[in-house]
This record gives C-alpha cells, structure tokens and sequence, in this order.
C-alpha cells in the first residue's frame, strides 16, 4: 500500500509540474516545453500502468517474498486459504472437495471387582465365560483396575460424486490389547473397530453385524452392555432400502465357527466357506423403533482335534427382535429377544455355536436369551439406567461334558451425570452369574467408575 500511496504523490507532481509548465511562455522555449510535456505525460501513463498493477497483484491475495540469491527477482507465493467448515459436525472442507471431520472420546474407568478374572480382558468388561468359580484360585480375589484404554479416536470423510456422496469411517481404540505392562508403561496397541464406505444404499466394510441391533443398546459404563446381547463386528457387504415406515437389509458378512469338544476344548475353526446372510426389517416410529433380524449360517470344520477327526457341516437359523419404545419425557425402555444357533454372536462368544462328539459329527447349540433395560431421567443432565440379561444354552448332550457353560444372566444399575455437553461422569454396580452343566457356579460383583470426554 506504501509504495502505491508513493507512486499516486509522484503522479499528482508530475501533473502538476506539467500544468505549471504550460502555464510559462518564454520566447524560444515553446518547442522545448512541448517535449517536455509530452515526455511527462508518457511517464504519467507508465505510473498509471504500474498502479494498476499494483491493485492486480493484491486482489490476489499475493504476498511479496525474499529477493531470490540467483536472478535478484522478486517470487510471488500464494497465500494459504482459510479453512473452510464442512457440511456436517466437526467438518472441514478440504480443496478437492471431499468433508473429513475426525473425533472420539477420551475416557477413565476405575474397576474394582470382587475376583480376578481367568484373563486380563474379563476385568476389563463382562466377559461371561471368564467369571471365576467357586472354589477356583480366582474366585473372591479382589482386584482394582484403572485403565483408559476404551478411549477411542476416528475420522469420517464425505465426497461428492457422480454416482452419488461417498462417506467413509474409519475408527480405532486400544481395547483388549496385551502390550505393555501395569509396572511401568501401560501401553496399548490401537486396534481396529470400523472401517468401511457407503455410497447410496451401499455399505462395503467392517462395522456392526446387521444382526445386532443397536437401537436397543443401553447406556452403562461396561464395555459391553448385558450378557445377553448380541455384540459383533466384522467386514460385510449391506444393502439398505428405505421404505416410507423404515427400511429393509441384506447383508452378506465374514463367518466365524466356535464349537465344543466331547474331550473338554473350545475350539474355533476357520473352515468356513459360505457367509452368515442377514434379513433385517426396522419399522421406526416417533417415538419407538422395532426390528427383526433373520441369520442364516453354516457351521463347518475338518480336521484333527485331539483324538477326534471331524469333517463335518450343519446349517445353523438364528433370530434377534429387538427394540425401544420412549415413555415418558426423560424416560426409555430397550428390549431384545434372541434364539437360534447364534453362539457366537452373544455376548463375547461365552457360548460355543455347536459341538461334536467320538464320531466327529458337528452338532450346533441351540441358544435362548433376553433383555430387558429401563432408562429413567431425573434431570436434564442426571440419569439413570437398569439393565437385566438372561441367557441359557442347549447342547447335544451326548457332545459336551458336564463343564460347558450353561447359563448365565447379569444386572447393571448405573447413575450418570453430564456436566457438560462433552463429559459425563458415571458410578455402576454390576452382578452377574455363571452356571456350568455340572452345577459349579461363579459370581461377579463389580463398582465402576468413569469418567469421559467427547472431542
């Protein structure tokens, strides 16, 4: 601005001195002033043309750099553009046209059970098949455990197309991770949790089973909810179609088999050749939402185990109904109904899909369990939750000995406090059950705190 301020007192001079020059008749001279002038007003014209440029180059955002060393001319750089906000939450609009936001959550829980857990991840959430039993070196040893590996970080993009806007996730925590140790680091390795596109009605990737339904989820500070819950993600390809009262899908996703032997070990074989195929209808509603998931399997294994061969496979149905329905102005109630040969597929696999026995034929385990939770809102920001789950197995009894697990069923009952719209505070009481064939049983009674911040 300096030097065009500079440049427009020069120019007014020199329009100045040609005025006044023209204003001066000397005998003689009158050739020479109109050379002159002439001279002047060609400089006139150069300055103008200079100003011009001058306004150009700083409607272009243009900055003045370091005389290069080489050439002794001036470069131009560009400036940065200003960072533009993205069409959804926490979105940034990048120059080739795609949204990223990224997030999670930052969070603090503090355990203290009444046993030790048979491994590290059963003190870290409910893990049925993990509970201790009586009369067991575990049983009533009580264990405090603070760790803040559920923290979780992801991004989300979203890119307009031909074909219609591409989004993607991809999300990471440090659960159930053995690196490190508690004497000095408390290390955790990042694990994968989702990663997948959709485009249109199309999703290609890991996230969700379609056959759990998460809008009948409840909010407790354990990992994972009731012990009767389906609980599953994996990579799938899904298709959704929107209808007026909800919608419709179809998923194909991996498959997995975990099975019992007649010699006492869980086994998972990984046989499998055809997908678990999902059909799920949601109705959704205003104040309530209902679905009803279909899974179809096949269970497969070949192979030597133990002193069995097995080269067998079994077609293995499965249903979740599920639901929420909202009943008063702060108030909630979640459901959820599962039966079939889905063992796998309820909580962390405390129950295997099927067995077999000396002949090495594949029997699958037929699985029977329900939720139940209650949400009531004291206040705006002060809530509470009470959750109960019953699950019981059904094996091919001439397949399993006396000590598979049986039946389990567990209690949450929760006080939670958002002081702020980003964190949240919250105490927990958790029991739950666990029952073998044999009749040996085990209990857990857990005291959880967290405390947890959304970014």
């Amino acid at each position: 601005m300096q030097l065009r301020d500079n440049q427009g007192c020069r120019g007014w001079f020199l329009i100045m001195m040609v005025s006044g020059l023209g204003s001066v008749s000397l005998p003689g001279q009158a050739d020479d002033l109109d050379e002159l002038r002439k001279q002047l007003q060609e400089q006139h014209r150069v300055l103008e043309r200079l100003e011009r440029k001058i306004e150009e180059l700083e409607k272009s955002r243009a900055v003045v750099g370091k005389p290069s060393a080489s050439s002794g001319s001036i470069p131009v750089e560009t400036a940065a553009p200003a960072v533009v906000a993205g069409p959804f939450k926490n979105a940034i609009q990048l120059p080739n046209g795609t949204a990223m936001a990224w997030g999670g959550y930052v969070k603090l829980d503090a355990i203290y059970n009444d046993y030790a857990a048979i491994m590290q991840v059963g003190d870290d959430t409910l893990a049925g098949a993990l509970i201790s039993l009586e009369g067991t070196a575990e049983h009533r040893r009580h264990k405090l455990n603070i760790h803040a590996k559920e923290s979780r970080f992801g991004f989300e993009t979203r890119t307009p197309t031909a074909w219609g806007e591409l989004s993607t996730q991809l999300q990471l925590d440090f659960f159930v991770s053995d690196q490190g140790n508690e004497r000095n680091s408390n290390s955790y390795a990042p694990r994968l949790r989702h990663a997948y596109a959709k485009m249109g009605n199309w999703l290609l990737g890991q996230t969700w089973s379609t056959f759990q339904i998460l809008e009948s989820g409840n909010e407790t500070n354990d990992f994972t909810g009731a012990i009767s819950e389906v609980f599953a993600r994996q990579g799938q390809i899904r298709y959704t179609h929107p209808f007026e009262w909800g919608n419709v899908q179809v998923a194909l996703e991996n498959p997995e088999t975990s099975l019992e032997s007649i010699e006492g070990q869980r086994i998972y074989v990984s046989h499998d050749r055809w997908p678990d195929t999902v059909m799920r209808l949601n109705w959704l509603g205003a104040q309530h939402m209902t679905s009803v998931a279909v899974i179809l399997r096949n269970l497969r294994a070949v192979g030597s185990f133990g002193n069995i061969s097995v080269d067998d496979e079994v077609w293995a149905p499965g249903i979740s109904v599920g639901g929420q329905v909202t009943v008063g102005p702060r108030d909630s109630v979640t459901w959820q109904i599962n039966y079939g040969m889905i063992g796998r597929y309820v909580g962390i696999n405390h129950t295997a899909d099927g067995s077999f026995g000396w002949q090495g034929e594949l029997s699958p385990t037929f699985l029977s369990a329900f939720k139940m939770g209650y949400q009531h809102g004291w206040t705006s920001n002060l809530r509470s939750t009470l959750l109960f789950g019953y699950v019981e197995a059904d094996y091919e009894e001439d397949n399993v000995l006396e000590k598979v697990n049986h039946r389990f069923w567990s209690t949450h009952a929760n006080l939670m406090w958002s002081l702020a719209p980003t964190v949240r505070l919250g105490i927990e009481y958790l029991h739950a059950h666990r029952e073998l064939r044999s009749g040996q049983e085990g209990a857990l009674n857990r005291l959880q705190f967290s405390g947890q911040y959304v970014f």
